[in-house]
Parts: structure tokens; sequence; C-alpha cells
């Protein structure tokens, strides 16, 4: 995806940035405990599956960080827009 289309996407899916690279976009939410943070990777799972395209999780007690690119394009692609979750 070209720079100037990634910027457009992003003003499309709130919260979200893009690494340096321009290859991925990542995010970090924050939760109040451990519980509320894993209840969260589990529903990220169930839209990863409905979307087949998944994210890379990283779990750190209350907070998550979601990175989505196209491996296969080894780049981000409009496939990696879908990443509206709250």
């Amino acid at each position: 995806m070209k720079p100037e289309r990634i910027g457009d996407r992003l003003a499309e899916v709130p919260g979200w940035t893009v690494e340096s690279s321009e290859q991925a976009i990542i995010r970090n939410f924050h939760f109040p405990g451990f519980d509320e943070a894993l209840s969260f990777v589990y529903d990220v799972a169930e839209v990863s599956k409905k979307a087949a395209h998944y994210p890379t999780i990283e779990i750190r007690v209350n907070q998550v960080k979601l990175r989505l690119t196209t491996p296969e394009a080894d780049a981000l692609t409009d496939t990696d827009a879908f990443a509206t979750c709250p």
C-alpha cells in the first residue's frame, strides 16, 4: 500500500498507528486486569477467524498489543483495514 493510502486508511481506524517500516499497523490496549485483557484477546481471535486474517498479539498482564500486516505481501494491504476493534 502506498504511503498516502496508508494515511487515508488510518483515518478510518482511530487509535492505530503505522510502524516506521510502513509494513504494519499497531495498537496498544490497556485493561483493568489480566482477565479483561485475556477476554479481549479471545474476542480478537473470533474476529480474526471470521476474517481469515490474523494479527500478531502480545499480552502483558493488563496490556495487549496488536500488529497487523499481510505476510504474503510483506506489506500493509486493504485486508489489514478490518482492524476496527475497539
